[in-house]
């Protein structure tokens, strides 16, 4: 239920977000593209399994469903997410925490971005590592009259792809702390102010062979968080690209090596 409301169902509509080229019609019937809506209600296949499931339609029809389904992914959320207190007791959970490692044929880029307010300018940075967590390059970048904290990480966004498609990457892992910024990169049409720099991310996505976008909590985005932050911090104002990791945040990308595990 929550895959499904959060587009998160591997159907070919949702597939081809992601830069993986498929027939986007429904397997099933042949007839539609395989959307998650069409998947699970419009395809007749979905229609004959409803009707012979017997599960009742509300009275109040599809308003008291998703009321319903409200109340239960909250529950659920109660449920299965512990408190940030919590987090550091379960070893099950380091994933939330951590950075993990990509599979051996691809790199991560964490995406990081420092935004004030539409005064000041922004900052943006991102760092890439290997499968072993090598650092590979990384980047810092100011930007000015940005209008909210989610402009700022896709203008982070736009950089990070134009530049890792110039440098002849094939696979890669995005990761960001702004779930709002990777869900407006995949579903644009939900965010029309945006449409214009979200268009020209998509079309850098597209030089890519394969690639995908992740939401992690911070302490998995803390590299590429502590670059953006430097920028005003210590006066480094110039933009750049460069290999390897800053000389001062080696002792952290080292951390993130040893601790990380492989999230494939």
């Amino acid at each position: 239920m929550w895959q499904a409301l959060a587009g998160a169902l591997a159907v070919s509509e949702r597939l081809g977000t992601r830069g993986i080229n498929i027939d986007a019609t429904c397997m099933m019937c042949l007839a539609q593209p395989e959307t998650i809506n069409h998947v699970l209600f419009h395809c007749p296949v979905a229609k004959e399994v409803w009707r012979i499931s017997g599960f009742p339609t509300p009275p109040a029809g599809a308003e008291e469903l998703w009321e319903k389904i409200q109340l239960d992914a909250e529950a659920w959320r109660a449920a299965n997410i512990p408190d940030k207190e919590d987090i550091n007791q379960m070893s099950g959970v380091a994933s939330l925490s951590c950075w993990q490692k990509p599979c051996p044929s691809f790199i991560k880029c964490n995406i990081g971005s420092s935004w004030i307010d539409a005064s000041c300018n922004c900052k943006v940075a991102w760092l890439t590592r290997n499968h072993y967590g090598v650092s590979l390059a990384h980047s810092r970048r100011s930007y000015s009259v940005v209008t909210s904290p989610l402009e700022a990480e896709l203008l982070c966004f736009y950089w990070a792809v134009e530049s890792l498609s110039t440098m002849r990457y094939e696979k890669v892992v995005f990761e960001s702390t702004s779930y709002l910024a990777g869900e407006a990169i995949l579903n644009p049409e939900n965010f029309p102010h945006l449409s214009g720099l979200i268009g020209a991310i998509r079309e850098k996505l597209s030089l890519l062979g394969l690639w995908s976008i992740a939401y992690v909590h911070k302490e998995a985005n803390r590299c590429a968080d502590a670059i953006a932050l430097s920028v005003t911090r210590d006066h480094r104002y110039t933009s750049y690209i460069a290999k390897d990791g800053p000389g001062w945040l080696l002792p952290m990308i080292l951390e993130d090596a040893v601790g990380a595990y492989d999230d494939y």
